[in-house]
Formats: structure tokens, C-alpha cells, sequence
């Protein structure tokens, strides 16, 4: 007799009774004396994730990227059988603090996935760490991240290392001597603020200005009248949150032809989705972000087919993988893997993971951890032409 427990992604569980000629009254009872299939086998995952807010497009992307690694994973015999608890931090970092807190205070839960912004991290990491709680980031970007703790990891390139050879590209590739930073006043910002400047200037070039603005900033005229008014700038390297792009491009303006095939974005723009609400005011703006493998590397283009058949858009057609959503799938699959293959302590995965022989083939390229739980990224660079993003190779 056994107990087949099934996630309703959400916060509930449904129990199904697998064996004919019992009541439902038994389930309760059984679940406290069953050896081998009891709830106390199943390994608690927690998901921090900002499933609103303005960050709430890219945490549905790794929510549904995670979903769709628990679904394969659960069909594999080797693998742990595992609940996934979903949680909104809604990326404040507050928010993002309490999520962790209630998963590990009250969920009990040993390892959590999540984590989308460096600020959330950093308010919440410490305190899994300080509990003996393995957290991993598919998204978090600023340096000092992985040196929280043995039990933090990250498999999302650090910003300061994408920015920085943005920098020297625009500088040393494209020639380019003038540009001003834009820049929301967080960990993110500054962090890809500094990177972008210092590489920049070191290549060659000159930063005329720097401004920052708060995070859900929306009143851009000023600052985008004063930049568009700068006589020999060549380029504007804006760093920022869905929210604070799709204010800035929806008031260019008459201001638009100024500043057209001048702007250069942080990764948070790699969005089709906001891109197309953008329309043709994002046209000639060039995004950097981390490289990811074509799709003829393998584990990638079976991710792309999976999540295609998994997933549809409101209009029925299969739905493209967004950002975060390959990085979340492999963390998933990572811990999993790790913890089915040590005796599932943080410590005993955090060791696996830092171990590997070789490189993990993951959907988001292969993935090897430095020795604090780090990885290193190669920059890729992609334009808006047509409401598309293209790849540009220099």
C-alpha cells in the first residue's frame, strides 16, 4: 500500500489512495506510519519568485521553466520524490526576506530556488545561509552574491562581468568616445552603472553623464530632454526594470528620432513580449546579455521543443521560453539531481555541485560552478530590428 502525492502548483496537495476498499479516513493516518512513501520522504523545495509586480514577466518565465523540470523529473526513477512550495516575493527586498523566513520558519523547507534580483538576494540569502538552508539564484546578477555563503549558488552570469565587456566592446569595436549612464538606484543598477563606465572609459571612451532614478520610476521627460539635448553624445547605456524601460520609451516622443540607434539596454529588456508593447520606439536599441548556446547544442533545443509543447500563448500558439526561464529549469534540475545523488543535505549538494567532473549540460549551456558557487558568462549583444530581437556579432 502506498500514498501517491501530487503538487497542484500552488501551496496545497492533493492525496490520492492508490488501493481499493479503503476509506478516505485512512489517508491522515497512514501518512504518519507509512516507511518509504510518507510525506517525511518527500524533499520540500521553496520557490521565491516575483509572481508580481513589475517583475512578475520574468518570474512567470522561471516559474513555468521550473514547472516544466518537475514534470520530467518526477518521471524519472532515481530522482526524489519532491513538493515545489510557490511563493511571491513580489522582488522587494523586504518581501523577499519574509518569503524566505515563512519557507524556512514555517515550510520547513531545506533548499529554495529564486531569488530574480540582486537586492531581494542579498536581503534574503543570509538568512537561509545562516540556517543551514541552500539557496540558488537563476537570476541574481551582482558580484559579492556567491561569497554570502557555502549554501549560495547562482547559475546567472555576475553583471559586473557582461556589463564590463560591454564597455570595452562599445569602446574598442564600435569606436564609440561619448556616452551617458541612466541607471535605477539599486544593487542592479549601480552594479551595471560602474561595470559599463569604468570598462568603457578604460577602452578608450568618456562618460559625459550619470544619473540614477528610483526603482518604479516613471517620469523620464526631463532626464530624456536633457540627455537628447547633449551635443556629440553617442550613446546612452540605460540600466534598469521593465517598468522603468517601458515608461523611458513610451515618452521619447518627439525627442524619439534624437536619440534613435543611441540607446543601449541591461538584460531586463531581453523581453519580446515588452519589446512588442514598445513597438517602434525601441527600434535600433541594442540589449546585452549573457550568451546562451545555439540551438543546435542539444539540451537546448529539447528545452525549446518541451516548454513549446508544455506551454501556449493567450491566442493558443506554442509559447517561446523567456528570460530566466532555461537558468530556472537547470536550477531545478541541479538540486535535484544533487540531492537524489548525495544523502540530500545542503552541505552533501552544495559539495556536488562545486564537485562536478564536468560541465552540467543544461538548457542555458553548460554549467560549471567556481569554488564559490559562481559561473562565468560570455557577453552577447542583440538589436531591435522590426520588433525582433537580432543578433549582432562584431
Amino acid at each position: 500500500m502506498c500514498l501517491h502525492v501530487r503538487q497542484s502548483w500552488g501551496d496545497t496537495m492533493r492525496v490520492r489512495f492508490s488501493r481499493n476498499g479503503f476509506g478516505l479516513a485512512l489517508v491522515a493516518a497512514s501518512l504518519l506510519v507509512l516507511s518509504g512513501c510518507g510525506q517525511r520522504d518527500v524533499v520540500k523545495i521553496g520557490v521565491a519568485l516575483p509572481l508580481s509586480g513589475s517583475m512578475a514577466e520574468y518570474g512567470q518565465n522561471a516559474r513555468e521553466g521550473i514547472v516544466l523540470a518537475a514534470e520530467e523529473l518526477r518521471r524519472r526513477p532515481e530522482i526524489k520524490r519532491f513538493e515545489l512550495i510557490f511563493q511571491d516575493t513580489k522582488e522587494a527586498p523586504q518581501e523577499t526576506l519574509d518569503v524566505v523566513r515563512r519557507l524556512v520558519d514555517v515550510h520547513k523547507v531545506r533548499f529554495i530556488i529564486g531569488g530574480l534580483t540582486s537586492s531581494g538576494v542579498f536581503a534574503a540569502a543570509p538568512y537561509a545561509q545562516s540556517h543551514g538552508v541552500l539557496f540558488f539564484s537563476p537570476a541574481a546578477s551582482a558580484p559579492g552574491i556567491p561569497e554570502i555563503g557555502d549554501l549560495v549558488f547562482r547559475n546567472w552570469p555576475s553583471d559586473k562581468l557582461i556589463a564590463s565587456q560591454l564597455g570595452r566592446m562599445v569602446a574598442e569595436r564600435l569606436r564609440v568616445r561619448t556616452a551617458a549612464v541612466l541607471h535605477v538606484s539599486n544593487d542592479y543598477g549601480k552594479v551595471n552603472a560602474e561595470a559599463f563606465a569604468q570598462s568603457f572609459e578604460a577602452g578608450g571612451g568618456r562618460v559625459v553623464m550619470t544619473r540614477s532614478f528610483p526603482q518604479g520610476w516613471t517620469d523620464f521627460r526631463t532626464l530624456l530632454t536633457q540627455v537628447a539635448g547633449m551635443r556629440n553624445l553617442e550613446k546612452v547605456y540605460v540600466a534598469a526594470y521593465p517598468d522603468e524601460f517601458r515608461a523611458l520609451f513610451q515618452q521619447l516622443g518627439s525627442l524619439g528620432p534624437l536619440l534613435k540607434g543611441k540607446i543601449l539596454a541591461s538584460d531586463t529588456l531581453f523581453s519580446p513580449r515588452l519589446v512588442s508593447e514598445l513597438g517602434p520606439s525601441a527600434e535600433g536599441t541594442m540589449v546585452a546579455v549573457a550568451a546562451k548556446p545555439g540551438l543546435n547544442y542539444e539540451p537546448r533545443q529539447r528545452f525549446f521543443e518541451r516548454y513549446r509543447a508544455r506551454f501556449k500563448t493567450a491566442d493558443g500558439k506554442p509559447k517561446e521560453p523567456g528570460l530566466v526561464s532555461d537558468t530556472a529549469y537547470d536550477a531545478l534540475y541541479l538540486v535535484m539531481t544533487a540531492i537524489s545523488q548525495t544523502d540530500g543535505s545542503p552541505g552533501a549538494v552544495s559539495r556536488w555541485l562545486l564537485s562536478l567532473p564536468e560541465p552540467f549540460r543544461g538548457a542555458s549551456g553548460p554549467i560549471k560552478f567556481t569554488s564559490q558557487g559562481d559561473i562565468v558568462g560570455q557577453l552577447a549583444c542583440y538589436e531591435v530590428r522590426d520588433g525582433r530581437f537580432t543578433e549582432v556579432r562584431f
